[in-house]
């Protein structure tokens, strides 16, 4: 997901030669997001490409919480839109105002059916899967402990978790309308007939780019890593497992109490203890219950919410590599073109 911006550059500095050159882009940046996303890349952008008119480049902060059609009605048209995220959208449905000049729209970690996430939120999903969360990691706690034990455990793992998860969807989870805006959760939603009338419009301006990242698992637990770092500093190797890490940590303790009533079932096994043996063997499992929820469960959950667990259908793209040992490949399509013309037509092409 670090490198899905990266990517967007070059696929901009590519595009934008094939069209009118003295025209910029919009930068438009996603849900709650600031106009320091792309910032760094319109630099990059405007350094490798200084025949654009820096001024027509545009990177404004959007008001996110007053749905998709607001946003857009203030993304300023040019010759090519690139959206983050929410930003996606805004930019696809700016592109279908009446006299519109862009040409194409990148898109970069949209939801262009819609953000599932926000259909859990509205239909309870979210704090569903919450709760069952506690109930899972307090299994183990309450069968060992009694109350006050699992109060200790369940406040120590919330200091450790719950801010993250907070970080995440910047809200406690009930009042998402009022975090992200009754208009903006409507508009995202899958099958909202916002999403329907952008993907059912025959007039959208081609995107001629769909960019997205896949994440390494545990995806939900490497993203909470990332929001809970911030974004004002560099990146570090394998920043993005710090939360894994904690989770990883909490599994393993768990796992250790589920080894260790077994051990003490089966030792009461051997003296015909049974009471004690069915005991033991019901702590131990409800131990393994949470940690089986950290490892494994708390994904699938992550994934259904989300919508990832669905199987898209989609368009295959036959693409054609060139190795160009120069930033401005148009020198190279030329010095191609000596020797083998109809090459370097196919590389002026691509």
């Amino acid at each position: 997901m670090k490198k899905i911006t990266q990517i967007v550059v070059l696929m901009a500095l590519t595009i934008t030669t094939t069209l009118a050159q003295q025209k910029g882009i919009s930068w438009v940046h996603g849900l709650k997001s600031t106009r320091d996303f792309w910032q760094p890349y319109k630099n990059l952008f405007e350094a490798e490409r200084s025949q654009i008119n820096k001024a027509g480049s545009n990177n404004d902060l959007y008001m996110t919480n007053l749905g998709v059609q607001i946003m857009a009605d203030v993304v300023p048209s040019n010759n090519i839109g690139i959206g983050h995220s929410m930003g996606g959208l805004a930019v696809r449905q700016a592109s279908r105002r009446s006299g519109t000049p862009f040409q194409g729209l990148i898109t970069c970690g949209s939801p262009l059916r819609g953000a599932k996430i926000m259909n859990s939120f509205k239909d309870g999903t979210v704090d569903n899967a919450i709760g069952a969360a506690v109930t899972a990691v307090l299994r183990g706690p309450i069968a060992q402990f009694g109350g006050i034990g699992s109060y200790v455990i369940a406040g120590t793992a919330a200091n450790a978790l719950i801010p993250l998860w907070h970080n995440v969807f910047g809200t406690n989870f009930i009042n998402y309308n009022a975090s992200y805006g009754t208009s903006t959760v409507n508009d995202l939603a899958e099958g909202s007939p916002h999403m329907n009338s952008i993907n059912n419009d025959p007039n959208t301006k081609p995107t001629r780019a769909y960019i997205w990242g896949n994440e390494n698992s545990p995806v939900h637990w490497r993203l909470i890593s990332s929001y809970m770092r911030g974004s004002d500093k560099p990146w570090l190797p394998n920043e993005d497992l710090a939360c894994v890490n904690i989770v990883n940590s909490f599994s393993d303790a768990y796992f250790a109490f589920f080894v260790l009533n077994a051990g003490n079932a089966v030792a009461n096994a051997i003296y015909l203890n049974l009471g004690a043996t069915a005991y033991f063997t019901w702590v131990a499992f409800e131990w393994k219950a949470g940690s089986d929820y950290l490892r494994g469960q708390s994904e699938s959950d992550w994934a259904y919410m989300i919508g990832a667990d669905q199987a898209y259908l989609t368009n295959s793209i036959t693409t054609t590599q060139f190795n160009c040992s120069y930033y401005h490949y148009y020198n190279e399509c030329s010095q191609l073109g000596v020797t083998n013309p109809a090459a370097a037509q196919l590389c002026r092409d691509a």
